[in-house]
């Protein structure tokens, strides 16, 4: 069941079948559907449509989203009924965010993003001139949609792709507060990570010309495997974050290498990103200065 723009309520009943070891697909019917959404209500009008088609006998399984009144009015109708995968693991995905405070504020500050670049044109503008000058894909921002928790997905994945490019838009447009730090930016990758795997269940369960009920449960086993490991992962790398964030700053003259020695337990994965990444030198300076001392000139 859907509703049109102008808020007039539909029903579409599809039938899936194999024919010669092919998978077929077919509309049977969309039509209005007058009234309250009740079981009793839905329930007529299914039995109406597989009357009309001769196939009331033949129905296998009803898939539904898990509404209540959906499930109900398959049972009413005297069928048997398989919750919606897909729909599932939206509610999935769903409470998972909801569950992390700090990603709902997080995912509230990225609407916010995307919203000044859809609604301003002179943001959108920006945006693409910088893109432009980043060399980098053109592409307009994805704004989440509560009924659709992949979109969450798509538009962390886009806004981390882009974010280069928004940031200094951001900039440009004296929209400093907007801008996403780079704790911010961490926890984005590691949001997306998360629920990478179940946008590609999602996906791959939605399939209509291949076999999908039969990966149900491997998909429901992997993707069990895939949240405990990025939980612990996660979880234990956002701590970490946190803590570290709450120390106290050293004074400029002192050697952050000394703080690392003597926190190194304490932070274990960043003390290892600061291992190999401190290691780096802000100039070519040193290599000059070895010329010099040698009497040479440096090209």
């Amino acid at each position: 069941m859907w509703t049109s723009r102008s808020t007039e309520a539909y029903l579409t009943v599809s039938c899936h079948f194999i024919d010669n070891w092919q998978m077929q697909e077919f509309v049977l019917e969309t039509c209005s559907f007058y009234g309250q959404h009740r079981a009793d209500n839905i329930s007529l009008e299914l039995k109406r449509i597989t009357d009309e088609w001769g196939i009331t006998q033949k129905v296998v399984a009803v898939v539904t989203d898990n509404g209540a009144n959906m499930v109900s009015a398959v049972h009413k109708a005297g069928w048997k009924h398989y919750p919606c995968f897909a729909h599932t693991l939206n509610m999935v995905g769903k409470d998972g965010i909801k569950a992390v405070p700090e990603v709902v504020q997080l995912l509230e500050k990225c609407s916010s993003i995307v919203s000044l670049f859809h609604h301003s044109m002179k943001a959108t503008e920006k945006l693409k001139q910088i893109q432009k000058q980043l060399k980098v894909a053109e592409h307009k921002l994805i704004q989440s949609v509560e009924t659709r928790w992949n979109s969450v997905f798509y538009m962390l994945e886009r806004l981390h792709k882009q974010r280069e490019a928004v940031t200094t838009a951001l900039c440009l447009l004296g929209k400093n507060t907007l801008c996403l730090s780079n704790e911010e930016l961490s926890m984005i990758h590691l949001t997306i990570e998360a629920l990478r795997p179940f946008e590609e269940a999602t996906r791959e369960v939605s399939a209509e010309k291949h076999v999908s009920v039969s990966k149900e449960i491997p998909l429901v086993s992997l993707l069990l495997r895939a949240a405990a490991a990025t939980e612990r992962q996660g979880t234990d790398a956002l701590i970490e974050m946190h803590h570290y964030l709450e120390e106290k700053l050293i004074p400029r003259d002192q050697d952050p290498l000394h703080w690392w020695q003597e926190h190194e337990q304490t932070f274990p994965s960043l003390s290892r990103l600061a291992a190999k990444y401190l290691g780096f030198i802000a100039s070519s300076v040193p290599s000059e200065r070895i010329l010099s001392k040698a009497g040479e000139v440096s090209d």
